[in-house]
């Protein structure tokens, strides 16, 4: 089907459907189906309307920040095993910090939580922590 027309709420030939649908017309459109050699008439319809989020926000939860973060973990020196698992995921040790860096997603991954060391990843000087990009 061709539109043939389009008019706004409050144009000559909408007025009726404005005075059904009030403030929630947007528009009326006239379309020609040339099978059937008719013409159609549609509304369109306003039917909800919500502040708009902010585009910097990650709407999958409120924790997508912490999920980008990079955190320190303890791992002792004898345990080689999960060492070599953190290395894995391109964990970064810290020499002034005498901790791992990697991204959170992998801490959980890893069941490291229990091991992060808050606060400990913001105040570290000595790693570049862009690997998490």
């Amino acid at each position: 089907m061709k539109v043939t027309k389009t008019m706004r709420k409050g144009q000559q030939g909408a007025r009726r459907f404005e005075r059904k649908w009030g403030d929630r017309l947007v528009a009326v459109r006239y379309r020609y189906d040339a099978s059937s050699n008719e013409t159609v008439t549609t509304v369109e319809l306003e039917v909800e309307r919500r502040k708009k989020t902010p585009s910097n926000l990650n709407l999958h939860g409120p924790l997508s920040a912490q999920r980008k973060s990079v955190v320190a973990i303890r791992v002792h020196y004898r345990e080689r095993e999960l060492r070599q698992k953190i290395m894995a995921n391109k964990a970064v040790w810290s020499p002034q910090l005498k901790l791992w860096l990697l991204k959170y997603t992998d801490a959980v991954a890893l069941a490291l939580c229990d091991r992060i060391v808050h606060g400990a990843a913001e105040v570290c000087q000595d790693v570049d922590t862009s690997f998490i990009e």
